[in-house]
């Protein structure tokens, strides 16, 4: 199974193109950059520039991988990203029965509904745990009695103007995204452990024009931060510094 992923930064952007291993893994097939034209801050401000930017590394992918890339998961960036805690409640009935896969799908569906701001769009509804009937939380309540089903969940948005310029230039480069993800939550599946994740412990996605902080606790993200800072602005600090 082929994969092709595109992430789309503030200094670069690179598309890989890889395919799935029989233990699991993914194999990269070929990579390709680019410079980044009409993005800042992680935001399209130029669509043309930004499309052609996005040409020029999917194309330069397909040269090194011979495979032709028009379907892409998105790496997305920037200050627009934002994130929050909402809980879903489903009652079971009066008395105790079994929990089903049906009962989890339809409390997680109504923990991520939740009213959203007209310039806002959900990118991620990542689960933090479930309790039942008010007790302590649990990994998954499957075949568990309960009256009362709670599923507690982080939700990730981002601006519906800044995606809606994206898929335009996705769309200009002819490449259709079969879904989006930030980058941060990418970076965090590649490098944290499952200690890591249990015990606590933050990500930083440094990036060049901006960085963001995730944090997870018991297995779960619990926040999102976008910073304002990035690898550009420590060069120039220290180069600054250094002349002094």
């Amino acid at each position: 199974m082929t994969l092709a992923a595109i992430d789309v930064g503030s200094h670069k952007i690179c598309t890989l193109v890889g395919e799935q291993t029989d233990d699991g893994g993914i194999r990269v097939l070929g990579v390709g950059h680019a410079s980044s034209e009409g993005i800042r801050n992680g935001e399209i401000v130029h669509v043309g520039d930004a499309a052609a930017a996005i040409i020029n590394s999917v194309k330069r992918s397909e040269r090194s991988s011979g495979i032709p890339v028009r379907r892409a998961r998105v790496g997305i960036s920037g200050l627009h990203l934002r994130g929050f805690t909402n809980r879903g409640l489903l009652p079971c009935g009066r008395h105790p029965r079994s929990i089903v896969q049906l009962d989890v799908d339809r409390v997680l569906e109504t923990a991520g509904a939740v009213p959203l701001e007209p310039d806002r769009e959900i990118v991620h509804v990542l689960t933090q745990h479930f309790t039942i009937d008010g007790g302590a939380p649990v990994e998954s309540p499957i075949s568990m009695e309960a009256c009362r089903l709670e599923a507690s969940v982080f939700i990730a948005t981002a601006s519906a103007s800044a995606i809606s310029n994206l898929r335009k230039c996705l769309t200009l480069a002819e490449v259709t995204p079969v879904g989006l993800a930030a980058s941060v939550l990418a970076a965090a599946e590649a490098v944290l452990t499952p200690d890591e994740r249990r015990l606590g412990v933050f990500v930083l996605d440094l990036g060049a024009a901006t960085s963001c902080l995730a944090c997870y606790a018991d297995d779960a993200l619990i926040h999102l931060q976008p910073l304002p800072v990035g690898g550009s602005h420590m060069t120039t600090d220290l180069g600054l510094n250094l002349q002094a």
